[in-house]
């Protein structure tokens, strides 16, 4: 899976009349996304997915049979939608809390 991004990208999830829904939306979009697998997660930032450790990986086992490629890994999507969701609700209840 080439991830793309779930990061608010600066948008008020509190009090928003552009977009009133957003918060309810990601919370929405997060539930989907939890449902989904990945064998091979890519995201537009290296170091959201460990492409340097990876690579590095290849590089040492080059030539070696039976390594495991370190690009495939079923857990490192959901790893990766946790921390999101994680850093979505903080920030949330963070201007939920500002809000009131």
């Amino acid at each position: 899976m080439f991830f793309c991004s779930i990061t608010g990208g600066g948008n008020p999830l509190v009090n928003n009349r552009a977009y009133p829904a957003i918060a309810s939306d990601y919370k929405a979009t997060f539930a989907k996304l939890k449902t989904m697998d990945a064998d091979i997660f890519l995201a537009p930032h290296g170091e959201q997915f460990g492409l340097t450790r990876k690579l590095a990986a290849m590089q040492a086992n080059a030539g070696i049979a039976g390594t495991p490629n370190p690009f495939i890994d079923k857990t490192e999507f959901h790893s990766f939608m946790a921390l999101q969701e994680k850093q979505f609700d903080a920030e949330l209840a963070k201007e939920t809390a500002a809000a009131h």
